[in-house]
């Protein structure tokens, strides 16, 4: 019989590097509290201009710019617009956004 970790779901975690990797994610505005950000992934979605909030992270991931890992706590952009947009789970951490802001 196999065991409880043999038997674990496989499929990509919300927000995991697997489910965006595929993403080609700019900043096209950063304000410090709202970021303007340019989504695509090539036959799967994209987003023009859409709207990220700054939030604080409630669970772990992966930052989409930098694949830098992310934990609960950290200062991180959030997809802000209604209704939940099919990237939701994906964040920006601040300070890499800061950093990548438009010159």
């Amino acid at each position: 019989m196999p065991d409880a970790i043999s038997r674990l779901d496989d499929r990509p975690r919300v927000g995991s590097a697997r489910e965006f990797a595929g993403a080609r994610v700019t900043v096209l505005e950063c304000d410090g509290s709202v970021l303007v950000v340019r989504w695509v992934e090539p036959g799967v979605r994209h987003f023009g201009e859409q709207r990220w909030r700054r939030v604080i992270a409630s669970r772990r991931g992966i930052c989409v710019l930098t694949h830098v890992p992310i934990f609960p706590g950290d200062a991180v952009f959030r997809p802000a617009e209604r209704p939940r947009p099919t990237n939701a789970g994906a964040m920006i951490l601040a300070n890499d956004a800061l950093i990548m802001q438009p010159g």
